[in-house]
């Protein structure tokens, strides 16, 4: 997993308009609160040296969402919001469903 963040953030380096939302649940607790991190502000955090000790790095997490929206993808919503197709009808190797959202120009 340490390898995809790795990628997320180099995606949030080139295009500084980027959202990368991750979403994680502690396994041994399968009812418990899904705990979603805005990858972004994790990251200016470490860079400000901030005590981030409340992120529970240590304990291990299943990512169960993954959120990606880049610069040009947030533009065009706000540009066009007048339709938008959602879709998770793509089940990947890994059994879980891929969202694909599109926004409709006329």
């Amino acid at each position: 997993m340490e390898e995809a963040i790795s990628v997320l953030v180099e995606i949030l380096e080139k295009d500084k308009d980027a959202v990368v939302i991750l979403g994680t649940k502690d396994p041994s607790h399968a009812d418990g609160p899904l705990k979603l991190i805005n990858l972004r502000v994790l990251i200016d955090a470490n860079k400000g040296g901030s005590d981030n000790s409340n992120q529970d790095s240590n304990s291990e997490q299943t990512l169960m969402i993954l959120f990606i929206q880049l610069g040009s993808m947030r533009k065009t919503f706000f540009e066009y919001p007048e339709i938008l197709l959602m879709d998770s009808t793509y089940i990947t190797e890994c059994g879980m469903p891929l969202d694909s959202c599109m926004v409709m120009d006329r």
